[in-house]
């Protein structure tokens, strides 16, 4: 005779998870006046059309460009809340390496063991990063990158926003409200919010907000719209919180990736289903569209014209300094490379020694400097595609199409011809090792 079992499965069945129901973006899409999409910042909050077809409550109580929203956090551990990660993104394998400033995961070719190559359908494996950071981050390829979960209790309690940021004062300011205190610091309380309600921060009333903060980079300044997590209950409702009972905790679903989010790793490859994790035990990793950088300032392009004046610079010299960016004009520069040209320029002494007539030279043929560049790339196997690729790497080139740099954008002239210039030595070099041997 048997016995009947209870229902459930241990480990599986006491799960409970939140769904993510859109995201929140803090910018869009615009063209430039060459008709090049950029981002723009934005200094409200936007939803997808989607969002707003499936819940029109959100225009009703927050109108079409809200700067101000009604959250809940839907967890208290942070790592879920707000998981924030240095990333670098790449064209063709989407996350490429992802650090804490530390140590840092690689994601590598499991058939040719790089980070970037052309292999397809080949498996991604994870590999220790020598360094975190690295020069990437200096150069504006990697960037912090951080995720905030959020329920809208006005709009749907059934799951979690997401909103996507690489400004660092907004995750400062986030964290300021929402950090669990740091256990190597006996003096750190935490996150303002969790110092309110007796450490907890999850199913509370709370006001996130754009708010406009002056910056001064390379001496220009610029206003953004950063995120602030504020608590404006009142004592009374802080209290009853302060004596209540412990939240209730779920799982959130992990960000789907629909085409806007992130690049498929992998091209064919079959997506499986992921192993439940057990409770207390979860993590998520929302993988974020990568955010490109805003354009240049009209403040930034006017201290650009006055320090090229100051320091007397020939065009040849400003086509080589904006060379370096991977643009031909000061107008294709994003806001963060003006800023590092700006500081570069500002300590640099005055161009006053007078130059000799330059020498005239051959017309660069672009055209026929990239089909020099792919013919090599396409015969390039092993050490040698291997050496093509740190070639590209140090100018900021993508291996997989020499004319675009690593964030899509179309590479200058001149660093198409240092290009050029490395793949012939790379050439020489070939042709000598061979002939000694």
């Amino acid at each position: 005779m048997s016995t009947a079992l209870p229902s459930g499965i241990h480990g599986l069945s006491n799960i409970r998870r939140l769904p993510r129901l859109g995201k929140i973006r803090l910018g869009e899409k615009r063209k430039n006046a060459q008709g090049k999409e950029y981002p723009a910042e934005l200094e409200y909050f936007r939803f997808d059309p989607e969002s707003l077809k499936r819940y029109p409550a959100i225009v009703e109580l927050y109108g079409e460009e809200p700067k101000e929203l009604d959250v809940f956090c839907p967890v208290e551990d942070p790592a879920i809340l707000f998981p924030q990660r240095y990333k670098l993104y790449g064209k063709t394998h989407g996350l490429k390496c992802t650090g804490n400033g530390l140590e840092a995961t690689q994601f590598l070719c499991a058939k040719c063991g790089e980070m970037d190559c052309r292999c397809k359908n080949a498996a991604r494996v994870d590999s220790p990063a020598p360094q975190c950071p690295c020069d990437r981050l200096e150069r504006n390829i990697c960037r912090p990158v951080a995720s905030l979960m959020v329920i809208l209790p006005k709009i749907q309690l059934g799951g979690v926003w997401q909103i996507d940021t690489g400004s660092l004062n907004s995750i400062i300011d986030v964290n300021s409200a929402i950090a669990l205190p740091d256990p190597s610091n006996p003096n750190d309380p935490g996150g303002y919010v969790r110092a309110l309600t007796n450490g907890r921060v999850s199913w509370i009333p709370l006001k996130l907000r754009r708010v406009p903060r002056k910056t001064h980079g390379g001496g220009v300044a610029s206003t953004h719209y950063t995120l602030q997590l504020t608590c404006e209950v009142p004592m009374e409702t802080i209290l009853a919180i302060r004596e209540g009972a412990p939240p209730t905790q779920y799982l959130i679903e992990a960000p789907r990736d629909q085409g806007d989010d992130l690049p498929a790793l992998l091209e064919g490859a079959v997506e499986t289903e992921a192993e439940p994790v057990k409770p207390g035990h979860e993590q998520v990793d929302p993988q974020p569209e990568p955010e490109a950088d805003p354009p240049i300032t009209a403040e930034q392009v006017e201290r650009l014209k006055a320090l090229r004046k100051d320091k007397a610079l020939t065009a040849q010299d400003w086509t080589e300094h904006l060379g370096t960016y991977g643009v031909t004009s000061g107008a294709d520069l994003t806001e963060a490379q003006a800023v590092q040209l700006i500081a570069w320029l500002e300590k640099s002494a005055p161009n006053t020694t007078p130059k000799d007539p330059a020498p005239v030279t051959p017309a660069f043929d672009r055209d026929a400097a990239l089909r020099e560049i792919k013919t090599y790339a396409d015969k390039a196997k092993d050490k040698v595609w291997t050496d093509f690729h740190s070639a590209c790497d140090s100018l900021g080139i993508e291996p997989t199409d020499p004319g675009k740099t690593s964030e899509g954008h179309d590479a200058g002239d001149s660093v198409i011809d240092k290009l050029l210039s490395m793949v012939r030595d790379l050439k020489d070099k070939a042709k000598q090792e061979k002939e000694e041997a």
